[in-house]
């Protein structure tokens, strides 16, 4: 996999170029050859407290989010890490762009299905402008959600496993690339 490029990088905002896992304590892992291998050039983020990993650009800045600022969501995330490009992340509009992509985790002990849990927490409904259709990549199965903007419809990924909800939040074509390399541990 990654072993030659996969590093361990210190809690919270990640360098470009860095690779590997933000972890810490019990977050951290060695490589694991049973995840998805990046394409070139990408490396790979490991959350084992949340149960996840992802492919991203070597360049890409990873960070968490603040868990004081998850409470203004709802439902409520447990835990939201960033993946940024280094140009939007030090540009004119650092803090107001959006990540590309956002990872958020719920937990869902109670879920009994991934559809009753966003219909519950009003995520989506079956009709109106949050529909769901059905979303597969080569490790994962979930739901797309997507609701209609002023300017282009906001769709999220959901994946229901172990308890957790994983929402993933692509922006462009890059971070649908990278949400295509979302594995569960």
């Amino acid at each position: 996999m990654l072993e030659d490029k996969l590093a361990i990088q210190l809690q919270g905002k990640s360098e470009p170029g860095m690779g590997g896992p933000v972890s810490s304590g019990s977050n951290e892992q060695a490589p694991r050859p049973d995840l998805p291998t990046p394409p070139a050039g990408c490396s790979t983020y490991v959350n084992v407290a949340h149960g996840f990993s992802i492919g991203y650009p070597q360049s890409f800045f990873v960070q968490p989010q603040e868990v004081s600022k998850l409470s203004r969501f709802t439902p409520t995330p447990v835990a939201s890490m960033f993946f940024m490009n280094p140009t939007m992340a030090s540009g004119a509009l650092a803090g107001i762009e959006p990540p590309d992509p956002e990872v958020r985790v719920y937990r869902a002990e109670a879920a009994d299905s991934l559809k009753n849990w966003l219909f519950s927490g009003g995520i989506a409904s079956s009709a109106g402008s949050a529909g769901y259709q059905p979303y597969r990549s080569a490790s994962v199965d979930g739901l797309k959600v997507c609701h209609s903007t002023l300017i282009a419809p906001g769709c999220s990924v959901y994946v229901l496993h172990s308890g957790r909800v994983y929402q993933l939040m692509p922006v462009s074509r890059e971070g649908e690339a990278m949400i295509g390399t979302f594995a569960l541990l």
